[in-house]
């Protein structure tokens, strides 16, 4: 299994980038990967991603030394929707104890579990993103106004994530990709029209891999500007595991 990440801050965000990704293995049996990405007309949306990505960090530590005593969270689907009910308490917790505006909290969330035992991947989207799984793309568009899961911290968690559409369950996989929707943003950056956004997206998430390197996707982003005049517009993300 090779890992390969990447933050890359896109040319409409000159100051901050507002994505945020992170990976944890929780025991030796499943790999959380995650990236998200902050609401640009939020308050602080770089704040609002890395605090999800700091919150997922303490829920994997902590499930790190319990998981093998839950009986119900031995599947990625189940590992999921604890991680995900976890995260809504912490930021509960977290809105309530430093009060923090909802605005201030603004991020999307694509979450991916993989069970390395069984080969099983489960991933689930909470609002926009790309989604990559052995080179079919799934591109979820919510029209620049995602339905972000810090809009439903006082709804009832199991009616509101039982609701979810974006989920996918996958029996061994090869490639999967979790990525946020800036990797659809390359432009010209000469001319500033719209150059071609399959290209840099195969480059990035579909290509097979000829190098076991962790800096591929950095690599490939730098090549596609070189080369080829492509500067994301928007802030990317991504997560790609090669099985």
């Amino acid at each position: 299994m090779y890992l390969y990440t990447n933050i890359t801050r896109g040319t409409y965000h000159p100051v901050y980038c507002e994505d945020f990704q992170y990976h944890q293995w929780i025991g030796d049996r499943f790999l959380m990967a995650a990236v998200m990405d902050g609401c640009s007309s939020g308050d602080d949306s770089h704040f609002a991603s890395a605090l999800f990505g700091k919150l997922l960090r303490k829920i994997a530590t902590k499930l790190d030394f319990e998981i093998f005593k839950q009986a119900d969270l031995q599947s990625c689907k189940a590992l999921a929707r604890r991680i995900i009910y976890l995260l809504m308490e912490e930021l509960r917790q977290f809105k309530s104890e430093y009060l923090i505006h909802r605005d201030e909290l603004l991020a999307t969330l694509i979450l991916h579990i993989h069970d390395k035992e069984l080969k099983e991947s489960f991933i689930i989207a909470l609002g926009d993103g790309v989604i990559v799984i052995d080179s079919e793309v799934t591109d979820i568009d919510q029209n620049n106004r995602p339905d972000y899961p810090a809009y439903h911290l006082n709804k009832a968690f199991e009616e509101w994530y039982d609701s979810q559409v974006n989920t996918f369950f996958v029996k061994n996989p090869s490639d999967i990709s979790i990525a946020t929707d800036g990797v659809t943003s390359f432009l010209k950056s000469t001319k500033r029209n719209i150059g071609s956004q399959d290209f840099p997206l195969y480059e990035l998430l579909i290509k097979p891999p000829t190098t076991k390197n962790t800096n591929l996707l950095r690599n490939t982003i730098e090549w596609l500007e070189l080369k080829h005049d492509l500067r994301p517009y928007d802030d990317i993300g991504i997560i790609r595991v090669v099985f």
